[in-house]
């Protein structure tokens, strides 16, 4: 199996569960379910954040073939991967402990905790730009041979077992709570008390976090409390990548004030998947598609993730601005660079069919009668 094939399985395997734990949510355990977070931390890192993971990857081959170290060469395959499985985890803990550390790069890594709702959609809430800081914790691997496909391969298999340490589900895992970072230990890592910050940095083991003294287990009597400790207040994708780094930088830019004009949630989870499979269809390109099909795929994609962010601002220009970029991407598709894909078209023909129903039927959220009069009998009006 290629790399690409990788990446398309693991996603898949990614967003089956996250739609399962949240029907699981609703009807099994009659809570309700954060959809629109959900949604969020679904299209919060993709299509950018792997673009910049893809520059990752190909900065890893170029350290690999350039070293003159190849330690590995003779070793059987399951043994290297075992030995890079473990080296994974271990460059993962210093790339996570320092990204809360310093500052510039806790503004890369701020996006993942300003999740409220402690799921597995939060798995995959990350920065558009986290990987690009990822290299250097581990490129040691690439150093002393470790090659490129196993690199992805271990990489991918971290992802879904880090995915799994998100569940909402789960208290505790038994024996396991000895071995891994189970979703316990994650939650307390999540944590805004004082006993939980900057704890339990680890990634898959629980080993790193006992041996460097970061390791902190639930305690039942301090319910972890979940965000940070000044949230941006932003449910729109844009501002919530970016704000932290303009914040970084030293520009006041505060977050803006949601607008009146809502859609049903149903449809705004239905769009956000619909986003995502352009996200799958971008990584099929890599198979056999040319720069130019990748360029408008990312495009298309990122365009939509933008609009869908400024739509849940429920601003009446974010709609327009939604259907108009996505009108005049789609057309110019069609007219420039078509690549006679049915499936691909099928989804972007839903898409654009969402777009404007999304548009047709925002409704202005208007206080209620009720609302009205509470506000005047609390400030009534002085003749």
């Amino acid at each position: 199996m290629d790399i690409s094939s990788e990446l398309v399985a693991v996603n898949t395997i990614l967003i089956t569960l996250m739609i399962s734990e949240g029907l699981y949510t609703k009807f099994a355990l009659k809570k309700q379910a954060p959809w629109k977070e959900m949604i969020y931390n679904l299209n919060s890192g993709h299509l950018i954040m792997w673009i910049f993971r893809g520059f990752e990857i190909v900065g890893y081959y170029y350290i690999w073939l350039h070293s003159p170290f190849r330690f590995f060469d003779g070793v059987p395959y399951w043994a290297t991967v075992v030995i890079a499985f473990i080296c994974w985890d271990f460059g993962f803990y210093w790339f996570h402990r320092m990204h809360h550390k310093f500052s510039v790069l806790w503004a890369l890594h701020n996006v993942h905790h300003e999740g409220e709702h402690f799921n597995l959609s939060l798995g995959i809430r990350n920065a558009w730009f986290s990987s690009i800081s990822a290299l250097p914790f581990y490129s040691f691997m690439a150093i002393v041979g470790i090659e490129t496909q196993i690199f992805v391969l271990v990489a991918s298999t971290h992802i879904v077992i880090q995915f799994y340490n998100h569940n909402g589900i789960v208290k505790k895992s038994g024996f396991l709570e000895h071995i891994m970072i189970t979703p316990s230990h994650h939650r307390v890592h999540h944590g805004m008390q004082e006993i939980y910050i900057d704890k339990n940095f680890g990634g898959t083991l629980v080993l790193w976090d006992k041996m460097f003294g970061t390791f902190q287990k639930e305690e039942e009597d301090i319910p972890v409390q979940f965000g940070t400790e000044k949230p941006l207040g932003t449910t729109n994708v844009f501002w919530g990548n970016l704000i932290p780094i303009m914040r970084w930088m030293g520009f006041n830019v505060k977050a803006p004030v949601q607008g009146k004009f809502k859609i049903s949630n149903f449809h705004i989870v239905f769009h956000g998947l619909l986003l995502f499979t352009i996200y799958i269809q971008y990584l099929l390109m890599e198979l056999n598609g040319t720069y130019t099909d990748r360029l408008i795929v990312f495009t298309i994609g990122i365009a939509g993730t933008i609009g869908l962010g400024f739509i849940s601002e429920q601003k009446l220009w974010g709609y327009r601005f939604n259907l108009l970029a996505s009108s005049l991407l789609v057309a110019s598709y069609f007219a420039f660079f078509r690549m006679n894909d049915v499936t691909f078209e099928a989804i972007l023909a839903m898409l654009m069919f969402s777009n404007l129903v999304m548009f047709l039927t925002a409704i202005e959220d208007m206080p209620s009668t009720t609302t009205r009069l509470s506000a005047t009998q609390t400030n009534p009006q002085v003749d």
